[in-house]
Protein backbone atom coordinates (compact mmCIF):
# COMPACT_ATOMS: atom_id res chain seq x y z
CA UNK A 1 0.00 0.00 0.00
CA UNK A 2 1.67 3.69 -0.65
CA UNK A 3 0.50 6.89 1.63
CA UNK A 4 -2.98 7.29 -0.44
CA UNK A 5 -4.08 3.68 0.53
CA UNK A 6 -4.04 2.09 -2.85
CA UNK A 7 -1.80 -0.70 -3.94
CA UNK A 8 0.67 -1.16 -7.13
CA UNK A 9 2.92 -3.17 -8.22
CA UNK A 10 5.92 -3.28 -10.83
CA UNK A 11 7.05 -6.02 -12.71
CA UNK A 12 10.23 -4.28 -14.19
CA UNK A 13 13.73 -3.47 -12.71
CA UNK A 14 13.71 -0.04 -12.00
CA UNK A 15 17.67 -0.53 -12.93
CA UNK A 16 16.95 -0.86 -16.45
CA UNK A 17 18.00 -4.63 -16.79
CA UNK A 18 15.79 -7.57 -17.00
CA UNK A 19 14.97 -9.20 -14.09
CA UNK A 20 16.51 -12.84 -13.58
CA UNK A 21 14.54 -15.83 -12.84
CA UNK A 22 15.26 -17.50 -9.92
CA UNK A 23 15.97 -20.76 -10.20
CA UNK A 24 16.42 -23.67 -7.54
CA UNK A 25 19.77 -25.19 -7.61
CA UNK A 26 20.01 -28.63 -5.49
CA UNK A 27 23.82 -29.49 -4.80
CA UNK A 28 24.21 -33.59 -4.37
CA UNK A 29 27.27 -34.69 -2.65
CA UNK A 30 28.31 -38.25 -2.86
CA UNK A 31 31.39 -40.20 -1.09
CA UNK A 32 33.13 -43.07 -2.01
CA UNK A 33 33.96 -45.80 0.71
CA UNK A 34 37.09 -43.74 1.95
CA UNK A 35 34.59 -41.08 3.03
CA UNK A 36 36.26 -38.92 0.70
CA UNK A 37 33.88 -36.84 -1.84
CA UNK A 38 33.40 -38.57 -5.21
CA UNK A 39 31.16 -36.49 -7.07
CA UNK A 40 29.42 -33.35 -6.57
CA UNK A 41 26.19 -32.77 -8.72
CA UNK A 42 24.19 -29.66 -9.21
CA UNK A 43 21.09 -30.60 -10.02
CA UNK A 44 19.72 -27.75 -12.25
CA UNK A 45 16.55 -27.64 -14.48
CA UNK A 46 17.23 -25.19 -17.03
CA UNK A 47 20.97 -25.80 -17.65
CA UNK A 48 21.02 -29.58 -16.87
CA UNK A 49 23.03 -31.67 -14.12
CA UNK A 50 26.56 -30.19 -14.19
CA UNK A 51 29.18 -33.26 -12.00
CA UNK A 52 32.58 -32.61 -11.03
CA UNK A 53 34.07 -35.55 -10.91
CA UNK A 54 36.94 -36.62 -7.88
CA UNK A 55 39.46 -39.73 -8.63
CA UNK A 56 41.31 -41.33 -5.91
CA UNK A 57 44.13 -43.94 -5.82
CA UNK A 58 47.94 -43.02 -6.68
CA UNK A 59 50.29 -45.63 -7.69
CA UNK A 60 54.44 -45.82 -7.90
CA UNK A 61 54.24 -44.62 -11.10
CA UNK A 62 52.87 -41.64 -10.86
CA UNK A 63 53.50 -40.87 -7.59
CA UNK A 64 56.07 -41.18 -4.90
CA UNK A 65 53.44 -43.22 -2.81
CA UNK A 66 50.69 -45.87 -3.18
CA UNK A 67 47.26 -44.63 -1.86
CA UNK A 68 43.42 -44.95 -1.85
CA UNK A 69 42.81 -41.99 0.07
CA UNK A 70 45.15 -39.25 -2.48
CA UNK A 71 43.21 -37.62 -4.91
CA UNK A 72 44.59 -38.10 -8.58
CA UNK A 73 42.55 -35.82 -10.87
CA UNK A 74 39.68 -33.42 -10.47
CA UNK A 75 37.51 -34.34 -13.68
CA UNK A 76 34.96 -30.98 -14.21
CA UNK A 77 31.57 -31.00 -15.59
CA UNK A 78 31.73 -29.30 -19.19
CA UNK A 79 34.63 -32.11 -19.75
CA UNK A 80 33.91 -33.10 -23.16
CA UNK A 81 37.72 -35.06 -23.71
CA UNK A 82 40.13 -35.85 -21.26
CA UNK A 83 41.82 -32.65 -20.75
CA UNK A 84 39.30 -31.09 -19.16
CA UNK A 85 40.76 -32.04 -15.48
CA UNK A 86 43.48 -31.55 -12.90
CA UNK A 87 45.89 -34.00 -12.03
CA UNK A 88 48.33 -34.69 -8.83
CA UNK A 89 51.27 -36.24 -7.85
CA UNK A 90 52.12 -36.69 -4.22
CA UNK A 91 55.44 -37.26 -2.38
CA UNK A 92 56.05 -39.80 0.34
CA UNK A 93 54.75 -37.19 2.90
CA UNK A 94 51.08 -37.28 0.47
CA UNK A 95 51.81 -33.29 -0.04
CA UNK A 96 50.99 -32.58 -3.58
CA UNK A 97 54.07 -32.45 -5.32
CA UNK A 98 52.93 -31.64 -9.02
CA UNK A 99 49.52 -30.10 -10.51
CA UNK A 100 48.91 -30.39 -13.86
CA UNK A 101 46.07 -28.33 -15.18
CA UNK A 102 43.39 -28.24 -17.76
CA UNK A 103 46.04 -26.76 -20.54
CA UNK A 104 48.76 -28.80 -19.43
CA UNK A 105 50.41 -26.13 -17.73
CA UNK A 106 52.36 -28.23 -14.89
CA UNK A 107 53.38 -27.26 -11.15
CA UNK A 108 55.91 -28.83 -9.18
CA UNK A 109 56.05 -27.81 -5.46
CA UNK A 110 59.02 -28.12 -3.28
CA UNK A 111 59.41 -28.58 0.52
CA UNK A 112 61.62 -28.30 3.52
CA UNK A 113 62.52 -31.20 5.68
CA UNK A 114 59.71 -29.90 8.07
CA UNK A 115 56.89 -30.19 5.11
CA UNK A 116 56.71 -26.31 4.29
CA UNK A 117 55.84 -25.28 0.82
CA UNK A 118 59.03 -23.14 -0.29
CA UNK A 119 58.64 -22.91 -4.17
CA UNK A 120 55.56 -23.29 -6.53
CA UNK A 121 57.50 -23.99 -9.77
CA UNK A 122 56.21 -23.85 -13.20
CA UNK A 123 58.04 -26.47 -14.99
CA UNK A 124 55.67 -27.38 -18.40
CA UNK A 125 54.07 -24.08 -19.50
CA UNK A 126 50.89 -24.34 -21.41
CA UNK A 127 50.77 -26.60 -24.62
CA UNK A 128 47.14 -26.18 -26.12
CA UNK A 129 45.38 -23.18 -26.67
CA UNK A 130 41.37 -23.49 -25.83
Amino acid sequence: MNCSGSSSSSSGSSSGFPESVDVDITIRTAYNADGNVSTITADNAISGNQTTEFVYGTTLSDSDVASSLLKVAEIYPDSVDSDDRIKFKYNRQGEVKARTDQNGTVHAFDFDKLGRQTQDRVTTFRTRVP
